[in-house]
Protein backbone atom coordinates (compact mmCIF):
# COMPACT_ATOMS: atom_id res chain seq x y z
CA UNK A 1 0.00 0.00 0.00
CA UNK A 2 1.41 3.53 -0.88
CA UNK A 3 -1.29 5.63 0.77
CA UNK A 4 -4.12 5.23 3.16
CA UNK A 5 -6.82 7.50 1.96
CA UNK A 6 -9.87 6.62 0.16
CA UNK A 7 -9.75 7.65 -3.44
CA UNK A 8 -13.45 9.53 -4.59
CA UNK A 9 -14.79 9.56 -8.19
CA UNK A 10 -12.62 12.14 -10.18
CA UNK A 11 -12.50 13.25 -14.09
CA UNK A 12 -8.94 13.24 -13.70
CA UNK A 13 -6.33 10.55 -12.97
CA UNK A 14 -4.47 12.32 -9.73
CA UNK A 15 -1.25 10.01 -10.20
CA UNK A 16 1.22 8.89 -12.77
CA UNK A 17 4.48 6.53 -13.02
CA UNK A 18 7.22 8.63 -14.77
CA UNK A 19 8.47 6.84 -18.05
CA UNK A 20 11.75 5.24 -16.51
CA UNK A 21 9.33 3.41 -14.11
CA UNK A 22 11.51 4.89 -10.72
CA UNK A 23 9.40 7.67 -9.68
CA UNK A 24 5.16 7.43 -8.42
CA UNK A 25 3.82 10.99 -9.08
CA UNK A 26 0.56 11.62 -6.56
CA UNK A 27 -1.87 14.71 -6.89
CA UNK A 28 -3.21 14.86 -3.20
CA UNK A 29 -6.01 17.28 -3.42
CA UNK A 30 -7.72 16.17 -0.08
CA UNK A 31 -6.97 19.65 1.03
CA UNK A 32 -8.52 21.63 -1.90
CA UNK A 33 -8.66 25.21 -2.13
CA UNK A 34 -12.06 26.96 -2.78
CA UNK A 35 -12.64 27.88 -6.38
CA UNK A 36 -11.43 30.88 -8.31
CA UNK A 37 -14.04 34.09 -7.85
CA UNK A 38 -12.80 35.56 -11.18
CA UNK A 39 -11.34 34.99 -14.05
CA UNK A 40 -8.71 37.27 -16.23
CA UNK A 41 -9.22 37.50 -19.86
CA UNK A 42 -5.97 38.75 -21.56
CA UNK A 43 -6.86 39.02 -25.93
CA UNK A 44 -3.94 39.63 -27.95
CA UNK A 45 -1.06 37.82 -25.61
CA UNK A 46 1.56 37.51 -28.32
CA UNK A 47 1.24 41.46 -28.91
CA UNK A 48 1.32 42.45 -25.07
CA UNK A 49 3.81 40.64 -24.17
CA UNK A 50 5.87 41.65 -27.39
CA UNK A 51 4.96 45.30 -25.96
CA UNK A 52 6.33 44.44 -22.03
CA UNK A 53 9.44 42.22 -22.81
CA UNK A 54 10.77 43.84 -26.43
CA UNK A 55 13.50 41.50 -28.34
CA UNK A 56 16.13 43.12 -30.66
CA UNK A 57 16.15 41.67 -34.14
Amino acid sequence: MLFERSIGPTRFNTFAVTPDGQHFIDLDDSVAEPPPTHLVLVQNFGEELKRLVPTEN
